[in-house]
């Protein structure tokens, strides 16, 4: 999208009368990664004097200038939130807050009432992270507004419960779900399950691009894999086992004289040694994808195959695929068959190489399978790219948030 596109666009949306929006959510509004830069992105557009972010560190970490920015009181004896007892005491601060809310009425905190007696907003928006939603949802019901839910994993709303309390946890949120004005689920899997499981449509919003950010309109003019050594990179984090599964891939992509090269938020131990997979420091969104589009011959995107992960992965929706798709070059997908992005896959073979076996005996001879086949690398890069303009594309993806909102159909048009 143009400078100049992005500002007529704005400009339209800020002709139109645009609802006075709360976003109160455990998560934070920041052009980081995952959610936070998601939510950064849907919101750095929305008139500064018509939203307030109230989030627990709204004051440090939301960069919007003009917003007004309030946060909770912190949590007593948040070091607990560290410990052994991490979810026994967030289940005892959420059974008092719940108790709270029902002795007040649904009246909201102290902390809360000045600000929105000034602010006096005419929507709230939350995400189903943590309990925060919980609080969002006795506001709108008290002040009769409508609620505007976003859902980026499964069953984030229950995290703060002790395991035997999760099946109670979720059938409250099942009412918050049922209640909301607009239902936001990051895939069309998820909106499928989510109506099945709580009886009500939802709507998909796809992870989007920034008002700014970069992507590329042809993949590089260097090609691929010229030599048949590929680079191969790997953007995102590594929790629980990834680590060493990718440890174990690039072991076995040496001996063919490629490389994998990690780039990761994630803590790396001590001791590690940057052999032979090659991990570097997490980059910017823009940095990334001129990184990526500069040096990668192939992207890896690995899924868990953890088999409690499985539930989730059922649903979740990869947002790095945002910023792969913007690099213009060809993606490795590795993952279970029954994960949400083998789903779009199947769908639409054309993006990328789906591979359903994760060893890394098996994944090496696909990598060196691709770089015989410098052409097909090229194809596979452009129809990355397609798929991220029609897909991801900031224009799209905010018309379609902004109308949810019930405030703006005629943006169902292109704007000119």
């Amino acid at each position: 999208m143009s400078g100049s596109s992005v500002r007529s666009f704005t400009q339209k949306i800020n002709s139109l009368r645009v609802p006075r929006l709360l976003y109160m959510a455990d998560l934070p509004v920041a052009p980081t990664q995952a959610g936070a830069i998601l939510m950064h992105r849907l919101l750095e557009q929305w008139p500064a004097d018509k939203l307030m972010i109230c989030t627990p560190h709204a004051l440090t970490d939301c960069p919007l200038p003009g917003v007004r920015k309030i946060q909770p009181p912190k949590a007593p004896f948040a070091r607990l939130f560290y410990s052994r007892v991490a979810y026994e005491w967030m289940t005892i601060l959420t059974l008092l807050n719940m108790a709270r809310r029902r002795w007040r009425r649904g009246e909201p905190p102290k902390w809360l009432d000045g600000p929105l007696k000034e602010f006096q907003p005419e929507a709230v928006l939350t995400v189903s992270l943590a309990g925060a939603w919980m609080e969002a949802d006795a506001v709108t019901e008290f002040l009769k507004i409508p609620l505007h839910l976003i859902i980026h994993d499964d069953h984030d709303f229950i995290k703060m419960w002790i395991p035997y309390l999760r099946p109670w946890g979720e059938r409250v949120f099942g009412k918050t779900y049922r209640r909301a004005t607009s239902r936001l689920c990051i895939s069309r899997p998820m909106e499928m399950a989510y109506r099945k499981r709580f009886g009500v449509p939802g709507d998909v919003l796809l992870p989007s691009r920034g008002k700014d950010s970069i992507y590329y309109t042809e993949p590089r003019a260097s090609g691929f894999g010229k030599s048949g050594k590929l680079k191969i990179f790997y953007a995102g984090s590594v929790y629980g086992r990834v680590l060493d599964e990718l440890k174990k891939l690039a072991d076995v992509l040496t001996q063919d004289g490629h490389r994998l090269i990690v780039y990761t938020p994630s803590p790396i131990p001590a001791t590690y040694k940057n052999d032979p997979l090659e991990i570097r420091a997490p980059l910017s969104s823009s940095e990334l994808t001129k990184k990526l589009h500069e040096e990668a011959d192939l992207l890896l995107l690995l899924t868990s195959f953890e088999p409690e992960l499985l539930p989730v992965l059922r649903t979740q929706f990869p947002s790095k695929l945002v910023d792969y798709t913007a690099a213009a070059v060809p993606i490795l997908f590795v993952a279970p068959k029954e994960s949400c992005v083998a789903a779009y896959l199947l769908g639409r073979p054309e993006l990328g190489r789906l591979v359903f076996d994760p060893n890394p005996i098996h994944v090496a001879k696909v990598v060196c399978s691709m770089a015989k086949k410098s052409n097909d690398l090229n194809t596979l890069a452009r129809a990355a790219l397609e798929f991220g303009r029609d897909e991801f594309g900031y224009e799209k993806v905010y018309a379609k948030f902004c109308k949810s909102m019930s405030f703006l159909s005629d943006l169902e048009k292109k704007p000119t």
